[in-house]
């Protein structure tokens, strides 16, 4: 809750704009104006609240005997972009034998390829079309 301070420039405005006026009438101004700050803020709050939760593609990659894997999500147009043979580079973790290491992919090429910290490659220039890829759809 904002308290009002006597020397606050919102204030001296205020007590310039009800001089004058009956005690119920500057209570009706300053009602009028807490209510409209009020109204402000819960209007940025529902804006804030209110943003759609989008749609991604979530790229996951295999490799040794189905024992490693690793997901990541993108947007569609990344995934388009990616397909058609764009560079990208992000960081993800991923599971090996029931461990969780952290890994990097690299797209370049229409190929994927993923490289542990440790730097082990994991998967060498694979073709995209060979990653897991679904479309998730927000409820």
């Amino acid at each position: 809750m904002r308290v009002i301070d006597p020397q606050d420039e919102v204030w001296s405005s205020i007590d310039k704009t009800t001089v004058g006026l009956t005690p119920d009438e500057r209570f009706l101004v300053l009602s009028k104006i807490v209510k409209d700050e009020i109204m402000a803020k819960e209007k940025r709050e529902s804006l804030s609240k209110t943003a759609k939760p989008r749609v991604y593609v979530r790229l996951t990659a295999v490799w040794g005997s189905d024992d490693g894997e690793s997901v990541i999500r993108v947007s569609r147009r990344r995934w388009q972009s990616i397909q058609d043979g764009a560079e990208y580079f992000t960081r993800a973790s991923s599971w090996y034998e029931g461990e969780r290491t952290s890994v990097a992919w690299s797209f370049a090429n229409s190929a994927v390829s993923i490289e542990g910290d440790d730097g082990m490659q994991l998967v060498l220039d694979q073709p995209v079309c060979e990653l897991l890829a679904d479309v998730v759809k927000p409820e």
